[in-house]
């Protein structure tokens, strides 16, 4: 640090304070990516990870290193390729935000259905992605529709039984 009372011992005093604050924001900027139960990242112009929290490891199984440069449409599921390739093309060219659902083929070989709520900024080419596990939910429900078709039929037979014999 320079001392004295000259422009320059004040420009560097000033310079010195202001990485101090940049250096306290990134710590509380990667805080918040480390510590969040959802995924949150960016992709650049061409679906590609270029920003990935922690959460990734808890939720997906990869590091978030791993993903660093590697395109999104390699983690999804093949069947959700053309939704997730849609909607990403669609809010680059319109703008605003967005919502879609996508399945991710977890390192550990299993699938996680996922809620996607992203954003595009044209000014740095980027999209910025809040993912969100909706497994539970799709399995809870693909559990009552289910039940409601066996309940369904299992009800039906004996009204059909019944009406077969007047």
């Amino acid at each position: 640090a320079l001392t004295g009372d000259d422009e320059i011992a004040e420009q560097d005093s000033t310079l010195r304070d202001a990485g101090i604050e940049i250096k306290e924001a990134r710590q509380k900027e990667f805080a918040i990516l480390d510590h969040a139960t959802d995924v949150i990242c960016s992709l650049d112009s061409r679906f590609r990870f270029e920003t990935a929290g922690e959460a990734v490891s808890k939720m997906w199984q990869y590091a978030p290193d791993e993903l660093l440069g590697r395109s999104l449409l390699s983690i999804i599921t093949p069947e959700t390729h053309d939704i997730t390739r849609e909607s990403l093309q669609m809010l680059a060219d319109k703008g605003g935000k967005i919502e879609f659902e996508n399945a991710i083929s977890c390192a550990g070989g299993h699938v996680k259905h996922c809620l996607w709520s992203a954003t595009w900024s044209s000014s740095s080419r980027n999209y910025f992605c809040v993912v969100h596990d909706i497994t539970e939910v799709k399995t809870t429900k693909e559990l009552k529709n289910q039940f409601l078709n066996l309940a369904n039929q299992e009800l039906r037979a004996p009204l059909e039984k019944a009406a077969s014999l007047l």
